[in-house]
């Protein structure tokens, strides 16, 4: 993200923050929903709300946002995966090497 400043006076733009990351081969709702997390917390601080609904729809363009279908099938998919984890006895003991 960044914002015009004057510079021997030329506009020039100065950067302020990264708004977010992803990787295009890698747009999981794992992924969407962690780059939709940074990119509510910086624009929160950065962007007025006015602005901010703009900048919202351009990501959006390339990000999709999250339908509360994805998100709940996620969720139960990971619910799942995650009751059927159980660990051995060395993973109960923790990650620390026994003398």
């Amino acid at each position: 993200m960044a914002k015009g400043v004057r510079v021997d006076g030329k506009s020039r733009p100065q950067y302020v923050a990264v708004i977010g990351s992803f990787v295009a081969e890698r747009l999981d709702v794992e992924a969407r929903r962690e780059f939709w997390k940074a990119a509510d917390e910086r624009l929160s601080v950065y962007v007025h709300d006015d602005d901010r609904r703009k900048i919202e729809a351009a990501l959006a363009r390339r990000v999709p946002l999250l339908t509360t279908e994805e998100v709940e099938a996620h969720d139960r998919q990971r619910k799942q995966r995650d009751q059927g984890f159980k660990p051995t006895a060395s993973a109960a003991a923790g990650p620390y090497l026994n003398d």
